[in-house]
């Protein structure tokens, strides 16, 4: 269960005001197709954290106990000095004439793989050997970040405070890095 709270928790924290709730907003939008929208990006939340799930589970049995806290340890600085970076807005897909299902699907996947919360959902599962709950976390996290944007469009972005959001979560992924980093080599 420590997987799936960790999951969760870290990768809500990872999406707020990051590229993907900008995209859920421009689908949102665009299309004005709700539950078409959210079961795209469902799907494609679900089948990217099932996949680091997947390469997190074959590289633990790979790895010792230092190396798997020094795993664990990366994505959450990876996570913190990225959310302290300026935000790129992503490809608005316009011209993708998928419909809102296929179109949310593709674009949030594409837009999710090799993001900072499939490292999280790695190094989670790296650390706790626990794929399912941490794929299963992470997709509740993204999606309960993403939810209120498709829902709730441009008010979410002035209601919300995500500056703030994004500074405050970047301190806290960077010092649980450190911390982490530091007993991984012994220091702490």
């Amino acid at each position: 269960m420590d997987a799936l709270l960790i999951a969760l928790l870290a990768s809500a924290f990872a999406e707020m005001g990051d590229k993907t709730q900008l995209l859920a907003l421009l689908l949102a939008v665009r299309f004005r197709s709700d539950g078409a929208v959210l079961a795209g990006i469902g799907v494609a939340t679900l089948l990217n954290c099932a996949l680091a799930a997947a390469g997190g589970w074959l590289i633990s049995s790979l790895i010792g106990t230092s190396a798997r806290t020094l795993f664990f340890a990366l994505p959450f600085l990876f996570a913190g000095a990225g959310m302290l970076l300026p935000l790129k807005p992503p490809n608005d897909v316009r011209g993708w004439r998928l419909g809102p299902f296929l179109t949310a699907f593709l674009a949030m996947f594409i837009l999710e793989f090799g993001d900072k919360s499939q490292f999280i959902v790695a190094g989670v599962t790296v650390r706790s050997a626990d794929p399912l709950w941490a794929a299963a976390g992470a997709s509740a996290g993204i999606f309960l970040a993403l939810s209120p944007v498709v829902l709730m469009r441009k008010q979410f972005f002035l209601d919300v405070p995500l500056a703030l959001i994004r500074r405050g979560a970047a301190i806290l992924f960077l010092t649980i890095g450190l911390i982490m980093t530091l007993s991984a080599l012994g220091l702490l």
